[in-house]
């Protein structure tokens, strides 16, 4: 790993604003253009010639020239930097909430950093086991020089679920590939960090 830099949860919000985003309707045969969700990041852009939009449950990337679908991150690019990549997973998954078969419940207020855990620990609201390790958001290139984002994430059900996300780039590109897995459980918990979020 080279490369190493650590963001706070605050970095992994958008940071423009635009104009209203589109509904989040799920119905037959409408269309939205999503370029607002994408516009919200100051340090990514939509590829010349590209639409991404959201159509019958599938979000993608369309060129204008031949009008194929793609994957929705090979129409956006930015300028390379480690705060680019984290606002690029960031907008993978505002994104993809348009899309009804994204099954998780993502919103960018439930990224943790160790800030948060210790302001969640003064206040008595931190449910788990202290952590040996960092939370706070990663970027760092891997050993064939891929970029790397690890988030983590708290989510809760019936159940209060750390997950941590890693999100390894194209070597030339944004599109990316995301893995998850859950590195805590607690079954019972008070719903008091939700508020504080």
């Amino acid at each position: 790993m080279r490369g190493k830099v650590y963001f706070t949860r605050l970095a992994a919000q958008p940071n423009y604003r635009t104009g209203p985003l589109p509904p989040m309707l799920f119905h037959e045969g409408v269309t939205f253009n999503l370029q607002t969700v994408v516009q919200q990041f100051s340090q990514l852009l939509i590829k010349p010639y590209y639409e991404i939009r959201s159509e019958d449950g599938m979000v993608y990337a369309r060129h204008t020239s031949n009008r194929t679908f793609e994957d929705v991150m090979k129409g956006i690019y930015g300028d390379e930097s480690p705060l680019s990549y984290l606002q690029a997973v960031i907008c993978f998954y505002e994104l993809n909430k348009y899309s009804p078969s994204f099954k998780e419940k993502w919103s960018y207020i439930r990224i943790l950093d160790d800030a948060f855990v210790k302001y969640l620990r003064v206040l008595g609201a931190w449910p788990f086991e202290d952590f040996i390790r960092s939370l706070n958001p990663i970027f760092f290139y891997d050993s064939l020089q891929h970029p790397v984002i690890i988030i983590y994430t708290i989510q809760g059900n019936s159940e209060l679920t750390i997950t941590k996300h890693i999100h390894r780039f194209d070597y030339d590109s944004y599109c990316l590939k995301e893995y998850s897995r859950a590195i805590a459980r607690r079954c019972s918990y008070d719903r008091s960090w939700e508020r504080l979020s």
